[in-house]
């Protein structure tokens, strides 16, 4: 068995030992060896390139409370330092943080797949703006920010936000929110896509406020865009400074709250309820008596449901039902306020079969569908269920004992079932009156036979009774000389 041996390498002008090799393979710089490296001295370890024109130091310092830094050579000063608290410092020699990266005019933090598959991490400062941007990316899939601020002031002329501040900038395609008010303070996310580096705006979710010492608050919008504009949104939605909320309207008075809807096309300002097992609207009125619910046409006031102690009243209303022609026949002209007669024949609507619809690629798919699968089922021919509503003709019977109420107007809002009409049967309507007749307030009506109204000769509510002259006001006159005057309908 060889012994285990020192070997030492020394400098002829040297006192000391310079180099030693000890049994175990350690290297000791003028030092005995306890690690497989042992440097002592305060020059640290030098790499050099092969033609010496750049030198790199790795060195400790003579302060006791540096670590380790590393340092190019030349004057060019400390490019890291790792302190004896573990801090690490890149381009600043004196962290106070686990981590500190330093430049003269930007900071940047790149993590990148060099093999294209992705992986992409930059946070960058840009002293020409004084905005930071962040940004990871993976496969194609990016988040991008710009612009933000926490508890400091935001670049430009949104100075005044603080917080969390995001808003997009016009950076390679990116669309900017146009429009927004120039006195307010205006912090927005842009959500976009990208295509061949031109960007498409999907989103827009914005905080709009004047702040200040005038204590005005301040909105949250969101915005989406239309279809076939690639540069600026449109708001659908807001959360305004009291606490309402706007869905399809920009215009609207800032002292009510709640909740309110507006659409410009049939397809739009739908409000659907649904619920199992309960009901799905709830109103009321908590300390005093008034209008419940207000029904407006073109922004005009037309009738309302109001609450009165105990009572509810619908007021400025009839009650009215659908019915049909004899042998659901086509429409005729019926003038307004005509006076009907009830059938013995129900009202029918039937519906064809109908195959099932699939899922295409032009869909939106939801989760877990796919294409192909059923969007929505067959169904077979049928006819709809009805025991209560008959059909009616316009009256041809001088005191017509079967009197329904008077015709009101078609309904125009059915495509399938296009020859169904309302009659106007309890409540304040019109009714019409032959060319001639004189009525007064106070009178009862019954039918005259030829589809108008004439006073029925006494003051006794009948069988034939139709309704109840409530003002001799003429509203319409129509090319027979007939006319319609306002009135209470008594056709029960």
């Amino acid at each position: 068995m060889s012994t285990l041996q020192t070997t030492i390498l020394k400098h002829p002008d040297s006192s000391s030992n310079n180099i030693q090799f000890d049994s175990s393979g350690r290297v000791g710089i003028n030092t005995s060896p306890s690690a497989p490296l042992d440097v002592v001295g305060n020059d640290g370890i030098a790499i050099q390139s092969a033609a010496q024109t750049n030198e790199f130091l790795i060195r400790p310092s003579s302060s006791s409370a540096d670590g380790i830094r590393f340092t190019q050579a030349g004057g060019a000063g400390d490019r890291m330092v790792v302190d004896s608290s573990g801090r690490v410092g890149i381009g600043n020699s004196s962290p106070t943080s686990p981590l500190e990266v330093h430049s003269g005019s930007s900071s940047n933090i790149i993590a990148k797949s060099t093999n294209g598959n992705g992986g992409f991490l930059n946070y960058s400062g840009l002293a020409s703006n004084g905005t930071t941007t962040f940004s990871v990316n993976h496969n194609g899939s990016a988040f991008f920010a710009a612009t933000m601020g926490i508890g400091t002031n935001i670049p430009g002329s949104y100075a005044q936000n603080t917080g969390i501040a995001i808003r997009g900038v016009n950076q390679a395609g990116l669309p900017t929110y146009q429009g927004q008010d120039t006195s307010d303070t205006t912090a927005f996310l842009n959500m976009c896509a990208d295509s061949n580096n031109s960007f498409q705006r999907f989103f827009d979710i914005g905080a709009v406020g004047a702040f200040g010492t005038g204590g005005q608050g301040s909105n949250i919008r969101i915005f989406t865009q239309p279809q076939g504009n690639d540069v600026s949104c449109e708001e659908r939605m807001r959360f305004d400074r009291n606490g309402g909320i706007h869905i399809g309207k920009t215009g609207f008075n800032v002292n009510e709250t709640g909740v309110s809807l507006a659409g410009g096309s049939s397809n739009r300002g739908l409000v659907e309820l649904t619920r199992a097992q309960s009901f799905t609207l709830s109103c009321g009125r908590n300390t005093d008596d008034g209008n419940i619910v207000v029904f407006r046409q073109d922004l005009t006031q037309e009738g309302s449901i109001s609450v009165s102690g105990s009572t509810v009243a619908l007021n400025g209303g009839h009650l009215s039902r659908w019915s049909q022609l004899s042998a659901a026949g086509d429409r005729i002209e019926i003038l307004r306020g005509s006076v009907l007669s009830n059938l013995d024949e129900m009202c029918e609507w039937a519906y064809e079969a109908k195959d099932a619809v699939l899922y295409t690629e032009e869909d939106d798919l939801p989760e877990g569908v796919s294409i192909g699968d059923v969007k929505e089922p067959a169904t077979e021919a049928y006819v709809e269920d009805n025991e209560q509503l008959n059909r009616m003709k316009v009256s041809d019977v001088e005191g017509d004992i079967n009197v329904s109420g008077v015709f009101q107007d078609w309904d125009n809002d059915d495509d399938v079932h296009v020859n169904d009409f309302y009659c106007a049967m309890t409540g304040d309507f019109v009714i019409r009156i032959a060319q001639g007749t004189t009525v007064e307030r106070g009178d009862l009506l019954m039918s005259a036979g030829d589809g108008t109204a004439k006073p029925q000769g006494d003051d006794i509510v009948r069988s034939k009774t139709v309704a109840k002259v409530t003002s001799t006001t003429v509203s319409e006159t129509y090319e027979d000389g007939s006319y319609c005057v306002p009135c209470v309908l008594m056709a029960c």
